[in-house]
């Protein structure tokens, strides 16, 4: 007998993708009888992306960014099935980079050299190399910092294409050339910039000329440079402790040993001290999306990240480029790290974090009981209620029944519709969040019979009088009533009857009874005359 062990599903989490970039990641099951198939039981994968039934690959390109939560179940030959929740996070692309330098300054024959190539976009590192040409004998082109630097040898123009790579393997080229000219008998700076200082951090860069007769003497011909830095007259060399941040603009002048003479106009920008602001983290919940950023200020952008001591919780990563900590944490508990940024002068600051992870936050339903309904009519409700968990929540009846005739909104907890029997039905209702958390709850709705109709009212009965007009000269009548012969009577009109009207109709009348009517009439003086002939009315 060939024991089989449980099928379980072993895959725990699944990486992040990136928005446009073609992601690839198998789940993975132990158990059962091979082969398996796999599916989505619940919630969907972000667009673009597709699980393949017979091998579990998600893969594809997806084509927006966000969380996605979903079940995936996986059957074995035997038919015995194992499902497991999972998230999965599509983070936005990153530009690809731009070499944004489009020319480079003449270089002298024999006289240093120094020219940076800029880049945009992108994810540092940056990597930089001459893909086609070569660069002027002498210079060389830094990997790391993309600098071209040396003392040119030759004379001549030199094209040539550089290209750069970034983290993310994605690159970008551009064709460039330098003109290297022999030295003039004048002198000629060559410097073309100088690099940004960090506030209360020393600061060294070099001014460098070619040409003319040596020794050079330097000066500050115009503007100032920055408070705390000072410029050698005899070496070119700018230095000091900047004491405040800001861009300073200046003019330089050398002058050579046969005081012959150059300028050239320059800046020096001086930022903060390099420094990570943030002081503290969100915390997380285990299997929900997270996403916090880590922020610097002062130094040079761009700004490289890294984790220095400690790690973060399973399931998330630091973007190296963007600072920002994201994916989905996996375990419960508080991570403590360290923080380090580094700028692009290679000044560098450190924090210490934590983020604690939660477990998750599980839905209450907080309805504890359900209006009646009447059968044969429109049932209405207040929509089932819950708090906790993470919203949308959907709602299902997980045991007995509703009424026959009643529904219950998957997605809004409003029981509707029109009963169609009598009696009381016990179910229970089952909320489930985004994560897939759920709460339970037992309730009932009784139907009764609808009431009986009210009964007919009254078959409508009156009684119609006629009297002939009085011979002398009046105002009007009064009607009168009774239930025996001779009175006593009551009258019946609130308000006189004209003279001509000759008729009176009672409704206050009741089936079964005998009325005595008379009349009499009232002159202008309001002088009533006595009862006249009195008439029977029997009410069937």
């Amino acid at each position: 007998m060939v024991q089989v062990t449980p099928l379980s599903i072993v895959t725990n989490s699944l990486p992040a993708g990136t928005q446009s970039a073609l992601y690839n990641a198998p789940l993975a099951a132990t158990g059962g009888q091979a082969p398996y198939s796999w599916s989505i039981i619940e919630g969907t994968l972000p667009a673009g992306l597709t699980l393949a039934a017979s091998t579990g690959v998600i893969s594809g390109t997806p084509t927006s960014t966000g969380a996605s939560a979903f079940t995936v179940g996986v059957t074995d030959s035997n038919g015995q099935t194992n499902t497991k929740s999972f998230s999965l996070v599509v983070v936005q692309a990153t530009p690809a980079p731009v070499i944004v330098t489009n020319s480079l300054p003449e270089g002298i024959q024999s006289a240093p050299y120094s020219a940076p190539l800029m880049v945009t976009g992108g994810q540092t590192p940056y990597s930089w190399s001459i893909s086609e040409g070569t660069l002027p004998a002498g210079l060389t082109l830094a990997a790391s910092t993309g600098v071209i630097s040396g003392t040119p040898t030759s004379v001549g123009t030199s094209a040539f294409t550089v290209r750069v790579t970034d983290g993310n393997s994605q690159g970008d080229a551009t064709a460039l050339s330098i003109t290297v000219t022999q030295p003039t008998a004048t002198p000629t700076i060559v410097t073309n910039s100088l690099p940004a200082g960090t506030q209360s951090t020393l600061y060294n860069a070099t001014m460098a000329a070619a040409g003319g007769q040596t020794p050079y003497s330097w000066a500050i011909s115009a503007g100032t440079l920055p408070a705390g830095l000072t410029l050698a007259a005899s070496t070119g060399v700018i230095s000091g402790t900047p004491a405040s941040t800001g861009t300073s603009s200046f003019s330089v002048r050398v002058t050579d040993g046969n005081t012959q003479t150059n300028t050239k106009a320059l800046s020096i920008t001086i930022n903060l001290p390099l420094a990570v602001t943030t002081t503290s983290l969100p915390a997380g919940t285990s299997n929900s999306p997270y996403n916090a950023s880590v922020v610097a200020t002062g130094g040079q952008t761009p700004y490289s990240w890294v984790i220095s001591a400690g790690t973060l919780p399973a399931g998330l990563t630091l973007g190296v480029g963007s600072g920002v900590i994201s994916g989905t944490p996996t375990t419960i508990g508080t991570s403590n790290f360290t923080v380090r940024v580094t700028d692009a002068n290679s000044q560098t600051d450190t924090k210490a974090l934590s983020i604690t992870v939660n477990a998750p936050n599980v839905p209450v339903i907080t309805t504890t009981s359900l209006p009646n309904g009447t059968q044969n009519a429109p049932y209405s409700a207040p929509p089932l209620a819950a708090t906790g968990g993470q919203t949308p929540y959907s709602w299902v009846i997980s045991a007995g029944a509703l009424p026959a005739g009643l529904t219950l909104g998957a997605s809004t907890g409003v029981i509707s519709g029109t009963p169609t029997s009598t009696g009381t039905s016990n179910f229970t209702v089952q909320v489930t969040d985004t994560n897939f958390q759920t709460a339970i709850k037992a309730l009932s709705i009784t139907v009764s019979a609808p009431p009986p109709p009210p009964p007919p009212p009254p078959p409508s009965t009156s009684v119609s009088l006629t009297w002939t007009a009085s011979t002398s000269v009046v105002a009007g009548y009064n009607v009168y009533r009774g239930t025996v012969t001779g009175g006593p009577f009551t009258k019946l009109n609130s308000t006189l009857i004209p003279s001509t009207t000759l008729d009176y109709t009672d409704i206050t009348i009741l089936s079964g009874q005998t009325y005595i009517y008379a009349v009499t009439a009232v002159n202008s003086s309001g002088v009533e005359s006595l009862f006249s002939n009195e008439a029977t009315a029997v009410v069937p």
